[in-house]
């Protein structure tokens, strides 16, 4: 009995969790300024019940959320205008994504745990994957590519003139499309990349060039996070690569050095030249690794316990190992002797420069 109820607690935390959060949303949309919404938040309550009860419940939850936000254009005062009926048409067609893509995530899930009891042989549990991963990348990135356009569309006033609030909600969601839009890319750019080799377009690049092109990219939003971005360049540092990718790669090893330091911390980024090869070191000062996980950091999927809590897919430095090792360089992990870690992208010389 004591096992029973045990069980059934999370649940139990979790129903609480949603009818706060759908009661704080409500009381929020009540009292916010005209103009202002915030059924967007109902997407929390959504992934909560996708991940804690069944696809019926969830479902209920969606629609519950939907019918809500609907109500927003008569409660508490009735402003029925073309901008806020679009807008609040946007909030429910993304809400419902989320539900549905929730639902198809828990299903795909548990399609793959009864599978990786029946499948006798690694090959088919691998195609099985690749499967997958094609199959939703591809449901994925054709409507969040039209819903990007979309806001694009409204952003740029095509219908109709947006008010201060207005713009902001639809930056917040364009800001979101982006990021899912990048996930998804990556997802698609990983699958090709397993399925046949990384097609490079290589030439004589310059190394310092790109590594300075990132951290300058990379500056604003460090900030943001009041993390300072230093550079120490190397002229002259000359390598056979294809800049695109290679850019890719670097740019992830700094995405994830701002992601994972100290708030007011620093985050260097350094190109130095070695005997045959050039390296770039991006150093944090943030958790630092566990020992046993440097060498599994840059597998598939694969979070540190230390950073498993934040928004990391793992899938970043899978990715550009991917790119790193094409090129036919190295890439790997070390703590620091005080705090954080660095990593260190390693590429062979085309010229007898730097010694």
């Amino acid at each position: 009995m004591y096992t029973a109820f045990k069980l059934q607690e999370p649940r139990r935390r979790a129903l609480y969790g949603i009818v706060a959060l759908i009661l704080f949303v409500e009381t929020v949309e009540y009292f916010a300024p005209t103009g202002y919404i915030f059924s967007y938040l109902y997407a929390v309550p959504i992934l909560i019940a996708a991940n804690h009860f069944s696809e019926r419940q969830t479902q209920w939850i969606t629609f519950l959320s939907l019918v809500s936000t609907i109500l927003g254009l008569f409660v508490p005062t009735f402003e029925l205008n073309s901008l806020t009926l679009v807008n609040r048409l946007i909030i429910c067609s993304a809400l419902w994504t989320v539900g549905t893509l929730s639902l198809r995530y828990r299903q795909a899930q548990r399609e793959a745990q009864e599978q990786r009891f029946r499948v006798q042989s690694q090959q088919q549990l691998l195609r099985a994957y690749e499967n997958f991963t094609a199959a939703l990348t591809h449901d994925l990135k054709t409507p969040l590519q039209g819903m990007a356009q979309t806001l694009r569309f409204f952003a740029q006033g095509q219908f109709g003139r947006l008010t201060d609030a207005q713009r902001q909600v639809v930056q917040l969601f364009e800001r979101s499309l982006g990021t899912l839009l990048e996930l998804t890319d990556t997802l698609l750019t990983i699958y090709r990349n397993e399925r046949e080799p990384l097609g490079l377009r290589c030439r004589s690049a310059d190394l310092d060039a790109l590594a300075a092109e990132v951290v300058t990219q990379w500056i604003d939003p460090a900030g943001a996070r009041q993390v300072t971005l230093v550079y120490e360049g190397l002229e002259g540092a000359q390598v056979e690569a294809d800049p695109l990718q290679l850019g890719r790669a670097i740019t992830n090893l700094v995405a994830n050095a701002v992601r994972y330091t100290r708030l007011g911390s620093t985050v260097q980024v350094r190109v130095e030249s070695r005997t045959a090869e050039y390296q770039i070191q991006v150093s944090d000062c943030g958790p630092g690794i566990p020992e046993g996980d440097l060498d599994r950091i840059f597998e598939q999927f694969y979070q540190s316990p230390l950073t498993r809590q934040s928004l990391g897919t793992g899938l970043g430095l899978y990715l550009s190992r991917q790119i790193v090792e094409a090129h036919s360089g190295r890439i790997w992990a070390v703590n620091n002797r005080d705090e954080g870690c660095t990593f260190v992208m390693a590429l062979p010389k085309t010229d007898q420069g730097h010694d």
